[in-house]
């Protein structure tokens, strides 16, 4: 397999939020993700272990400053002319990433610009961070290759469809304790129901019980055609409110 580099100059200061925001979110997903990248743009997507949750986040092309996919053998490490050469879609652990973008308000004051390029001959992504007065920070982590990963479901088909902006939601969930592990989320046509979920029927007469009512117009849209309850993970939950828009 021959050389192939991948270039990512991001908008700048808007990047180390933006980006790091994101890892952080799907992050509570699984210990796992994938970096896909497209012609249209770079996926982030992870799945938990029982595949009950996935997550997906998509930049755009035009979120960075520079972003080329296709054939292209040349590559510029200074930003000027960043080309997308490799089709490769990789896989590695957060605990590797994470780190890098642990504190986001330091990385918005000081990092300037950051390319990520990957080299297929050793298996690893590089992350580097042009930061004030000069300083460049490289980081080289480990890669797998492997198959894409992709949730097939078809929307269109929903009998219920619900949608909500991301704030809303958050500040909805705030409610729930920290501890609390899953949340029943309950629909009918005249109402929309969170509650507090509890298998164990001993531990359901201690517990303490939170139940939060919305009307449909709370909703930028709402179709419920069949009165349903589905339970999620409070905490994989969570993830939809923490990417808010900047």
């Amino acid at each position: 397999m021959g050389l192939h580099r991948a270039i990512l100059t991001p908008l700048p200061q808007i990047f180390p939020t933006v980006f790091g925001r994101a890892l952080h979110a799907i992050g509570r997903i699984s210990d796992e993700f994938w970096i896909d990248p497209k012609e249209k743009g770079l996926f982030l997507r992870t799945v938990n272990s029982s595949r009950s949750a996935y997550g997906c986040v998509f930049f755009s092309s035009t979120f960075f400053q520079n972003y080329s996919y296709g054939n292209a053998t040349e590559w510029s490490p200074n930003g000027e002319t960043v080309q997308f050469a490799c089709k490769l879609i990789i896989k590695f652990s957060f605990q590797a990433i994470l780190p890098l973008f642990r504190c986001l308000h330091t990385h918005e004051r000081n990092v300037e610009k950051c390319n990520i390029y990957t080299d297929v001959n050793d298996c690893h992504i590089v992350f580097k961070l042009f930061c004030k007065h000069g300083v460049v920070k490289t980081h080289s982590l480990a890669f797998q290759e492997c198959e894409p990963l992709q949730a097939v479901f078809a929307k269109h088909l929903c009998t219920n469809v619900l949608k909500v902006h991301s704030r809303q939601l958050s500040d909805m969930l705030i409610h729930f304790p920290t501890y609390q592990e899953e949340i029943t989320l309950g629909v009918t046509p005249m109402k929309v129901c969170f509650k507090t979920y509890i298998e164990d029927e001993m531990e359901f007469a201690k517990a303490t019980h939170t139940e939060i009512h919305l009307s449909p117009d709370e909703f930028e849209y709402f179709q419920v055609g069949v009165d349903s309850e589905v339970t999620f993970c409070l905490k994989e939950l969570r993830v939809t409110g923490l990417i808010l828009p900047f």
